[in-house]
């Protein structure tokens, strides 16, 4: 037996609407996770990380080298940050939830007179070509979510992913200190130990930054030198714009 349950959501100011259909099979014992989204006419289904079949109670992220992505971070990654609850299937997480922001590109050589405006769902694709990204917008616009999901989204293509907080990341701008930090966060949140992350391939990490802005303004520029050295791509996430565009 198939049971499925859905949850369709606005973006508020825009036109984007979706919902994510968990499906779950009773009889051999999996689950799938089908997005989909508003495509103007109907609702159309969305590639996903969980939509494949997963047996059930088995863990839902692993990463490169067989790498198993913490229980304490799965839980993590899955908090919306505030209490949400459904009639009927009570407690949301924020794949429940989660609906992609769009956004505009803006690049330091001097800008279109037409910004491009994209889905954040093809933010992880554009690393690939363009390895240090900045994303900015107000507070509580979803930045943080944002980049909860992209963690998820890197570990399902096979890299390593770490999450970092501005606030409390005790990053310097020494590329053999931030490493041991990043190392220590590497532990955290995931089933391996130190010695695994140091035997990393730099275009196997990814780093999310979150709240860059925290950051010391005088280091900053160093520290994002010392992500670049240890992980292929850095992805930041900040309140100011204007402040940190240079330092990319």
């Amino acid at each position: 037996a198939a049971i499925g349950s859905r949850l369709a959501l606005h973006e508020s100011g825009t036109d984007s609407c979706g919902f994510n259909v968990v499906v779950t099979d009773t009889t051999e014992r999996r689950f799938r996770v089908v997005p989909f989204q508003w495509d103007g006419a109907s609702f159309a289904e969305e590639a996903g990380p969980f939509v494949s079949w997963t047996p059930l109670g088995a863990h839902p992220l692993k990463a490169a080298a067989n790498v198993h992505v913490s229980a304490d971070m799965v839980a993590r990654l899955q908090d919306p940050g505030i209490d949400l609850r459904h009639p009927e299937r009570g407690a949301l997480t924020l794949n429940d939830i989660f609906v992609f922001p769009d956004l505009r590109e803006v690049e330091q050589d001097p800008a279109p007179k037409q910004p491009k405006i994209f889905s954040a769902r093809k933010l992880s694709e554009l690393t690939a070509k363009h390895p240090r990204v900045l994303v900015t917008g107000a507070r509580e616009s979803g930045k943080t979510c944002l980049a909860k999901h992209l963690f998820v989204e890197f570990a399902e293509a096979g890299l390593l992913p770490v999450l970092l907080d501005g606030r409390d990341a005790r990053l310097r701008g020494d590329a053999l200190k931030d490493k041991r930090e990043i190392a220590r966060a590497f532990e955290e949140q995931y089933a391996a130990g130190r010695d695994e992350f140091q035997g990393l391939g730099r275009d196997d990490v990814v780093v999310l930054l979150d709240n860059y802005q925290a950051l010391s303004i005088e280091h900053a520029p160093e520290i994002l030198k010392a992500l670049s050295h240890i992980a292929g791509r850095v992805v930041l996430f900040s309140h100011d714009f204007v402040q940190h565009v240079h330092d990319l």
